[in-house]
């Protein structure tokens, strides 16, 4: 994890309690965070990303504006981290990223938007709603039940472009359709091959202008 200033962390100390705020001051690889909890508390879970958080216990909590069905492809707008530590006198409170990318670039100035479609309908986004429970302190990510198997993201010209997703696999492949703003199909690249996306790793596809 490297943070930028003004990044923002919600957390929270108690089963359904107050989720309060914490805003980085300076960016860096680490970042002093000091954080409200209880007399009585014997955990805290911090989470990075996400609008708001709902449901939310020791154990599990409930992301909303995580991995949408439509996305600005930055890094930043989709990136989720999480920690939760039950040693409160530890100073230490290491972060998790959850979500994977897919990462890719166009020199091209006439695409408005792409849609990532996975061939075999394997769900890709939950509609901005992600379920988390944890493995001892690793968090870990599912979808709940209003999912969908294409994303659209939104280009501003020539750039490089990141899709947020879960870990998952796609046996049947994927495409990549382009748009213009009349929504008019450009082009389509496919990989035809399984796509594996795990945790916390970008799959960089490069340059797609070649491949539509």
């Amino acid at each position: 994890v490297s943070w930028d200033k003004y990044d923002q962390i919600k957390y929270y100390s108690a089963d359904g309690g107050k989720i309060l705020k914490h805003t980085i001051e300076e960016a860096g690889n680490e970042a002093l965070m000091p954080l409200t909890v209880g007399s009585d508390a014997s955990y805290v879970v911090a989470v990075y990303g996400a609008s708001s958080i709902s449901h939310h216990t020791k154990d599990a909590l409930r992301l909303y504006g995580a991995v949408n069905s439509t996305q600005d492809g930055t890094f930043t707008g989709g990136h989720i981290a999480i920690a939760r530590s039950e040693d409160l006198d530890n100073p230490s409170l290491p972060f998790n990223n959850v979500v994977s990318f897919i990462s890719f670039s166009t020199k091209r100035h006439d695409i408005s938007y792409v849609i990532l479609t996975s061939a075999d309908e394997t769900p890709i986004h939950g509609n901005g709603s992600v379920e988390i429970v944890f493995n001892e302190d690793t968090p870990a990510a599912s979808f709940g039940s209003d999912t969908g198997a294409a994303i659209k993201v939104n280009l501003l010209g020539e750039g490089t472009y990141y899709i947020t997703t879960l870990p998952v696999k796609l046996n049947g492949g994927f495409s990549i359709s382009c748009y213009d703003s009349s929504d008019k199909l450009i082009g389509r690249a496919t990989g035809k091959n399984p796509l594996i996306l795990n945790r916390s790793c970008i799959i960089r596809l490069g340059n797609i202008d070649g491949r539509l």
